[in-house]
């Protein structure tokens, strides 16, 4: 039986669009490392300015191919040099910050290579010291966040489909 040309587009961008809407309805990859808890934690305000940030991610990572950039309010790092793990399963990275910071909002972001896997990841984390953070960063970030995830994973299915 032989179909219109029409009704082939329609079937084809059909399929297309029901894959794409699969594939964004996927929850996080667990074969990345993502950020599972942070100390602080994500979109909070806390009252001082902490003496270290934590971070745990869902996999183990490599911390000779991984850093934490802590960005203060006046745009500058405020991280010292001394990135360590915090357990033995090299899942939660630590990184001690500068004293005498000020208010303001904070941005942490980290690159980290994946022990498991190999894939290299930039999560990262906003905060705020007697500052609230306000719902539109914070719901731009995560959309920024979970958008380079989806994106990543369509690359990755893409990928091994045409190989």
């Amino acid at each position: 039986m032989k179909y219109p040309q029409n009704l082939k587009i329609i079937l084809l961008a059909s399929i297309s669009v029901s894959c794409i809407l699969a594939i964004s309805t996927i929850p996080v990859s667990y074969e990345h490392a993502f950020i599972s808890s942070s100390t602080p934690n994500a979109y909070e305000s806390v009252s001082s300015v902490p003496s270290a940030i934590d971070i745990v991610f869902s996999d183990p990572v490599d911390i000779k191919y991984s850093k934490i950039v802590v960005t203060g309010p006046n745009g500058n790092q405020v991280q010292n040099n001394d990135l360590h793990y915090t357990n033995s399963d090299h899942t939660g990275l630590e990184i001690t910050l500068q004293p005498g910071l000020p208010n303001g909002i904070y941005t942490v972001s980290t690159k980290v290579l994946d022990a498991t896997d190999g894939h290299v990841t930039t999560p990262g984390i906003v905060f705020g010291v007697n500052a609230k953070v306000s719902q539109n960063l914070a719901q731009s970030s995560s959309d920024i966040s979970l958008r380079s995830q989806y994106q990543r994973l369509l690359l990755d299915f893409l990928h091994l489909w045409h190989r």
